[in-house]
């Protein structure tokens, strides 16, 4: 995968510190690439020629890792047959849960049917979402989902058999940090991150 040049540059000059060079970082993409003073990069010299010689002085921040803390509800339900149309049979979702699902903004759902015939269902509702980054649920929020998910699913005519809160942790490597950086909930307890040189 080639490397993607932004729209927007900076002008900077070369000034002396010591035995060394310094070159400063626009504050822009300082808050861009959400970086911390002190971490580690690695610095290289890069040349082409196109056909001219030309010269740059790369600044290798490493892969951006970001964990999220989330909760989550995993139910086992039976009596799916009556939770879906004829036509649909046999069940690969459903629709009840996933109208809860859109309802409330989860993050990620999750069906599988046992040979018993009842249906594993997990719901996410974490904060990272391919365009945005949305406010977390709290558990007591993920509870009364719960809750509406029992009421929802033995209205329809299925049987909750088992629905339980869980929490966990998920790694990303895809995020873009602009997205963590633009976003009102940045300083959640339930995001944090690094670069990994």
């Amino acid at each position: 995968m080639s490397w993607e040049e932004e729209a927007i540059t900076f002008t900077g000059s070369i000034r002396r510190s010591g035995s060394s060079y310094v070159v400063t970082i626009p504050v822009e993409l300082f808050h861009r690439f959400l970086l911390k003073e002190g971490q580690s990069l690695k610095i290289f010299g890069m040349v082409r020629r196109s056909p001219e010689f030309q010269g740059m002085i790369g600044v290798f921040l490493g892969a951006f890792r970001v964990v999220e803390k989330h909760y989550g509800i995993e139910a086992r339900i039976g009596g799916v047959e009556s939770l879906v149309e004829e036509a649909e049979k046999p069940a690969r979702s459903l629709p009840v849960v996933e109208a809860l699902a859109e309802k409330y903004n989860a993050t990620g759902l999750s069906f599988s049917l046992s040979k018993d015939g009842k249906a594993k269902v997990k719901m996410v509702f974490g904060s990272i979402t391919p365009q945005s980054i949305i406010k977390p649920k709290s558990r007591r929020e993920v509870e009364k989902i719960k809750e509406e998910l029992i009421a929802e699913v033995e209205a329809a005519g299925g049987i909750v058999e088992e629905a339980k809160i869980f929490e966990e942790e998920t790694e990303w490597y895809t995020v873009d940090p602009s997205l963590i950086a633009k976003s009102p909930y940045k300083n959640s307890e339930n995001l944090r991150w690094e670069w990994k040189v």
